[in-house]
């Protein structure tokens, strides 16, 4: 039976690496889909292209975790891991999620980016894909020791406060602008939505760093 136990552990670990690789290629995609919509500032048939993959890894995620969900449900690993695995991984899937949702955004709503607003943007989207960055690697180290998970969730934090003080610079400049009353609006809604993604590796660190410590205790 413990040997069945130590084989189901290493599939679910070969699973979640395999789940937080598939989040890191949807951030690429995400990445290359904002840096065409700031180059052109509007919803361009290469976006497009660009936001179609993307959201075809963000269904490859989905995809992945329904197994891992289905491998952790046959018993694998002790219930009380299998429950905060389960949770960790429904959170973490809200990135992905939300690189999905920001792109559809930008075409439905014909949200047109101003130039002035660009370095801003590139800086936003900088912090929140690094704290991205950071989370996947705290993942992946849930079912190891987990010495890195409080590092990583100082680096994350500190990086999520770095971004909501761009965040409020920027939609102040929106508001301070003459631009339209309407583009505003959805200015300031994609701005929040930018840094909604740091705030959702936070917590997955959090989160992680939680579980690490209920398996030292």
């Amino acid at each position: 039976m413990f040997r069945f136990l130590f084989k189901k552990q290493k599939e679910v670990e070969s699973l979640v690496e395999e789940y937080t690789r598939s989040v890191e290629i949807a951030q690429e995609m995400f990445v290359q889909s904002m840096e065409t919509y700031l180059q052109t500032g509007s919803c361009s048939p290469t976006f497009e292209v660009l936001s179609a993959e993307t959201h075809k890894a963000e269904s490859r995620t989905d995809d992945i975790l329904e197994g891992i969900v289905q491998l952790l449900h046959e018993k694998a690993l002790v219930p009380d891991l299998r429950g905060d695995i389960l949770t960790l991984l429904e959170t973490t899937d809200e990135i992905p999620d939300q690189f999905d949702r920001i792109l559809a955004n930008i075409c439905n709503q014909k949200i047109v980016m101003p130039k002035s607003l660009n370095s801003d943007y590139r800086e936003l989207l900088t912090l929140s894909l690094e704290a991205c960055s950071f989370t996947m690697e705290s993942v992946r180290s849930i079912l190891d020791r987990g010495e890195r998970a409080a590092r990583l969730l100082f680096k994350t934090d500190q990086l999520e406060s770095q971004g909501d003080q761009i965040e409020k610079r920027i939609i102040v400049r929106i508001f301070e602008s003459d631009w339209d009353p309407l583009q505003k609006i959805l200015l300031r809604d994609l701005t929040q939505k930018m840094g909604d993604i740091a705030d959702s590796a936070v917590q997955v660190c959090r989160q992680v760093n939680l579980i690490v410590t209920k398996r030292r205790v």
